[in-house]
């Protein structure tokens, strides 16, 4: 019966492990992205004026704070909740294994 309880959260680990990596993969580029797009950014406001303005349209610079502000919940947020779930899927293991020796 523990055996069978250590294999599901062995498997339940192992798919946030995966996730996590995955979100990982997802921040590096999302961070890649902000960086272009930024240097875009800086780009249009330096060449491009429309009547004297520089980047008359917000929607850019909005864009760009959405994904940092996503991003800086994934880093923040997610993953170490995804960590911590992990952690403590790790001390079920050790508290069952435990148990079983004493068995």
């Amino acid at each position: 019966m523990c055996m069978t309880v250590i294999s599901n959260l062995e498997y339940d680990r192992n798919c946030y492990f995966e996730l996590r990596d995955k979100i990982k993969n997802i921040c590096t580029d999302m961070n890649t992205n902000i960086n272009n797009l930024s240097q875009t950014k800086q780009n249009i406001d330096k060449y491009l004026k429309i009547d004297d303005v520089n980047n008359p349209h917000q929607s850019l610079s909005n864009k760009i704070e959405e994904l940092k502000e996503i991003y800086n919940n994934l880093i923040n947020n997610v993953i170490p909740a995804i960590n911590s779930k992990i952690d403590s899927i790790n001390n079920n293991i050790k508290d069952i294994q435990g148990k079983e020796s004493y068995e």
